[in-house]
């Protein structure tokens, strides 16, 4: 996801209370209008996974549609991007089913 280190349907924001500025709604007005689904700017205010803190996450809500948040039984609240993990070295476990972080907390 460029851009940002976080993206969610706007519902998920909504949940945790995120809100965009005024200045992030009015452009996702004339992004409806020219492209159909809105994406709008926002900056969420901590981000955590496992001992790894960000805060003030620049964010996309409305990046998945709200039907995305459930897959295969399993909900999905979000996209961490790599905004997120900048300077880090991620990789997944699939036997321990883990996310290995290493790097600077």
């Amino acid at each position: 996801m460029a851009g940002c280190g976080v993206a969610a349907p706007s519902a998920v924001l909504d949940e945790v209370g995120v809100k965009a500025g005024r200045m992030a709604r009015l452009i996702k007005g004339a992004g409806s209008v020219l492209q159909g689904r809105p994406w709008t700017a926002v900056t969420v205010p901590n981000v955590a996974v496992g001992p790894l803190l960000r805060e003030k996450v620049a964010g996309w809500s409305g990046a998945l549609d709200d039907s995305e948040l459930w897959r295969h039984g399993v909900r999905r609240d979000g996209i961490l991007s790599h905004d997120f993990f900048r300077d880090q070295r991620v990789t997944i476990d699939w036997g321990r089913h883990e996310l290995v972080v290493e790097g600077k907390p």
